[in-house]
């Protein structure tokens, strides 16, 4: 699948310093880079209220984004209390 990042993504990147938190998102990126199906994501739920917007665990941080065809766009990534706050 095609990956791409929103402006505020990059931004959220920078203001987390949790180095685990970061290793575990390298990893996703990798993982979303080279699957085919939705169902081989782990910790992918999609959000109600919403037709093409997911979430992934990340501990305690989420990362949202956007299914489109063949294309996942990350929109945010946010402490857990603060991420339904801003996405979608």
């Amino acid at each position: 699948m095609k990956v791409l990042f929103e402006r505020s993504f990059l931004s959220d990147i920078k203001c987390i310093s949790n180095k685990s938190t970061l290793r575990k998102l390298s990893e996703i990126i990798v993982l979303l880079k080279s699957v085919n199906i939705m169902t081989e994501i782990p910790n992918l739920k999609k959000l109600k209220g919403h037709p093409c917007a997911y979430r992934i665990k990340l501990g305690n941080y989420r990362l949202g984004l956007f299914l489109e065809t063949d294309t996942m766009i990350l929109v945010r990534l946010q402490h857990r209390k603060d991420i339904y706050k801003k996405f979608p």
